[in-house]
């Protein structure tokens, strides 16, 4: 929760920042996938001024459950640190026609298909409280259910 309370406050100041007004926040809710939990909410704003929803977009993406908090520091330092090219970890998912309608999720399990091999994208959200093993522990399930999306374990046996 402590992460996901994160993510309430970057997503409620990118929108109000982009002239947006919060008319209903549902959530969080339990998603479950394979055997991990997720928590989701889901908002509904109403643009108060002219939109640009390109730029919405660009502020709101990369998220603190992606880069930390804030967010530009946070992302100065995986880029300086990690040595890791993060191109298909996360993104967004949706529709929109870019002058006043946008319904998209923010997507944080990804993967990169090629003729012969495919590469799972998944990470832990750390916090202080956070346990470094436990964290370890729940990204190895975050990627065995992405596996079993593409093809069930009793067969990668």
């Amino acid at each position: 929760m402590e992460e996901h309370r994160m993510l309430w406050a970057h997503t409620e100041k990118v929108f109000e920042a982009n002239g947006c007004r919060l008319l209903k926040r549902e959530g969080p809710n339990t998603i479950a996938s394979g055997q991990v939990a997720h928590l989701s909410t889901d908002y509904i704003f109403e643009e108060t001024s002219d939109v640009n929803i390109r730029k919405l977009l660009m502020e709101l993406h990369t998220t603190p459950a992606v880069g930390g908090l804030p967010v530009d520091k946070g992302i100065d330092c995986i880029l300086e640190h990690e040595g890791y090219d993060r191109k298909y970890y996360c993104g967004f998912i949706g529709q929109t026609d870019f002058l006043h309608t946008a319904d998209f999720f923010v997507n944080l399990r990804c993967m990169q298909i090629a003729n012969t091999h495919i590469a799972i994208y998944v990470g832990g959200g750390i916090t202080a409280a956070s346990d470094p093993q436990e964290e370890w522990q729940e990204t190895i399930m975050k990627s065995k259910t992405m596996v079993e999306k593409i093809q069930p374990v009793k067969e990668l046996n």
